[in-house]
Order: C-alpha cells, then structure tokens, then sequence
C-alpha cells in the first residue's frame, strides 16, 4: 500500500496537472473539478495512511474520516469533512452529469465556472487544514476561474483572469 508520503507526492502531482489544465485547455471546469477532487482523495489518504490504514472504496474513506466516525484519530472537523463530501458530489456531477442534491434526474447536470469556484474553494480548504496538520507544502499555482475573486482567502491559488 502507498504510504502519507507517496499519497502526497501523487496529490502534488495532480495539483500541478489542475494548473495545467486550467491554462491550456478551455472549456474545461469539469475536467478541472475531478482532478481537484483526485487531489483531496490522495491527501486524505496520506491522512490514512499515517495511522497505516487503507480504504478501497470512496464510502469508506468518507466514513472513516467522518467527524462521527468510530475512530477518533482519524476523524477530522465537520467543516473539513463537509468540503471533502461537497467536492466529491461535485466530481460525480462533472463524470457523471448527475446532481446528487436533488431527486430530479431527468436533466443532465453540467459543470459551470460557479461550480468550478466552488470545488477549488473545498480543495482549498481542504488543503490549508491538511498542510496545517502535517509537514506537506504544495506551492501556488495559476488558475482561471472567472467566479473566484482576489479577495478571498485562498491560500493554494494564484488567479489569472
């Protein structure tokens, strides 16, 4: 199994793919959105595999990282969870065309710059905890996404407009 270390170094990788993508192919929020939500999954997992646990299945890491979950080292805050869940229903949502948050599924549900500002502000967040938790540092990168402004507290971004 992959240990923290090599999580981290393949979410670093993807984050830096994310800058790529954003730069260099347009339109692209949905694409943009799931390797966001890639990056989180490997951060969550380094968070894992600290404690030398891991989790095959997406519902799984959920609910073990889950501020209720049965085991307490492992849990982490509501607001960090919520971010992950958040950014995970917006990836199915890109791969998928499916929204989550509603009964109705006669339409297809595509990805917008609004649902793109969203997914890199959970990314974010997520980021900020995690980096403030362990020794990871992942540099800034560039991104377009005509919804985020400068004067949000986004501390892994640099906004190109």
């Amino acid at each position: 199994m992959a240990t923290a270390a090599e999580h981290i170094s393949q979410a670093k990788r993807n984050f830096k793919f994310l800058e790529m993508v954003s730069n260099s192919i347009s339109p692209n929020s949905d694409w943009q959105v799931t390797i966001g939500f890639y990056t989180a999954v490997h951060i969550i997992n380094a968070h894992l595999a600290t404690f030398n646990l891991h989790y095959q299945t997406h519902e799984s890491v959920k609910n073990a990282i889950s501020p209720f979950g049965n085991i307490e080292s492992l849990r982490v805050p509501e607001g960090i969870y919520k971010a992950y869940v958040k950014l995970q229903s917006l990836s199915r949502r890109a791969r998928y065309l499916v929204n989550d948050s509603t009964s109705e599924n006669s339409e297809a549900s595509f990805i917008h710059a609004i649902h793109l500002a969203r997914a890199l502000r959970h990314l974010d967040t997520i980021m900020q905890y995690f980096c403030g938790k362990y020794p990871a540092q992942f540099d800034k990168i560039h991104i377009k996404c005509c919804e985020l402004t400068q004067n949000e507290n986004l501390r892994h971004y640099i906004l190109l407009h």
